[in-house]
């Protein structure tokens, strides 16, 4: 699913899914080809800037901490070091099949970097990803634009294919890498995970009714209901 902006209903439900859970930790996976700016990309996200040096230690995994909603939340990131294929590493599909958001990383220098998520996508991704949120981000975009052999619409034509978020970035500039943009993958990926409301058969529900509302409804119904029953073993 595309993503702009949340809707108040939505911003609702992530503030209360976030109170109940008091720390919430949202699991995100990186993929993409070997050198196409994954791990600049991570360490500008995670640190505040790329490192120049070659890490030995670096071991693919990088955590942060965000706030959404004033709610402090982990982001885990994890990815895989050199390259991404063979595709028949049983790595990538538990990763795929562990993670809760998903980075789709290609190099706009590199087109083999960019069709290679094609494949990514269509291998990795079955029915059980369907509803995680997914972004395609396009890297190394601070490079002159006569380098550039990936334009910025045939990213966003690939993301709208897959229902993804198309996002332009630099881990060198920092642009579409800050902390609000953290924050915001963390909302949407809190919010896939929270439970859509069981309607039962007959049932009604108005457009743009209020998630956040008819869950606080049921909680309420359930507390009664046991306030109800120990009272009875009281008597």
């Amino acid at each position: 699913m595309t993503h702009t902006s949340m809707t108040a209903e939505q911003n609702a439900a992530v503030r209360e899914y976030l109170i109940e859970k008091k720390l919430s930790t949202v699991k995100m996976t990186v993929l993409g080809r070997f050198l196409s700016g994954r791990r600049k990309l991570l360490q500008r996200l995670t640190l505040g800037l790329p490192l120049e040096l070659y890490d030995p230690s670096e071991n693919g995994e990088h955590r942060m901490i965000v706030h959404v909603k004033t709610h402090p939340v982990i982001l885990d990131f994890s990815m895989r070091l050199g390259n991404e294929w063979p595709v028949q590493d049983p790595w990538h599909h538990q990763i795929v099949q562990q993670g809760e958001g998903f980075l789709l990383v290609y190099d706009v220098t590199d087109r083999a970097s960019f069709e290679l998520l094609h494949g990514i996508h269509s291998e990795l991704f079955g029915p059980t990803e369907e509803g995680k949120p997914l972004w395609v981000l396009a890297t190394k975009t601070d490079q002159p634009q006569q380098k550039w052999v990936v334009s910025n619409q045939e990213g966003e034509e690939f993301s709208k294919s897959i229902g993804a978020t198309f996002r332009s970035v630099s881990a060198h500039t920092g642009e579409g890498l800050g902390k609000v943009d953290a924050a915001d993958m963390a909302s949407w990926v809190i919010l896939s995970k929270i439970p859509k409301p069981v309607e039962t058969e007959g049932s009604s529900k108005a457009p743009g009714a209020n998630t956040a509302q008819t869950r606080r409804f049921s909680l309420h119904s359930l507390r009664n209901k046991v306030n109800r029953l120990l009272h009875k073993e009281t008597k």
